[in-house]
């Protein structure tokens, strides 16, 4: 079985978040079983994530697309853009994930999730 995320803690959710020091042991877990790409579940929606490397290969973000209906399950129409709404999912190196919404005519809004959200398959 994979190692998860959903029993970290963000700061920005929690009044404690998770200890860095823990933070860290679970991301390089997480990171070194999934090296290409990671398949998560978040409100029932599979999703394929792909990692994106720095060019030093020191650092990873997986980003994949996020259906509408998930998003909008999430956080509602907030900062959603009227004309082709699309959103992203990103669960950064060090496992905090962020959901971000862009369009030509609108300048990108995020919005980070609870890593409870998530689970790794």
């Amino acid at each position: 079985m994979k190692t998860q995320i959903n029993d970290l803690k963000n700061g920005r959710f929690f009044e404690v978040g998770t200890n860095r020091s823990i933070r860290l042991s679970v991301s390089e877990k997480v990171i070194s079983e999934n090296m290409e790409g990671m398949k998560i579940q978040i409100r029932g929606c599979e999703l394929n994530l792909v990692a994106d490397w720095s060019r030093s290969r020191k650092t990873v973000a997986y980003r994949g697309d996020l259906p509408i209906n998930v998003y909008n399950e999430l956080l509602g129409d907030h900062n959603l853009p009227k004309v082709d709404p699309r959103a992203t999912i990103v669960i950064n190196g060090d496992m905090t994930i962020m959901i971000y919404t862009n369009s030509r005519k609108q300048k990108m809004a995020y919005s980070y999730i609870k890593e409870e959200e998530i689970q790794i398959l």
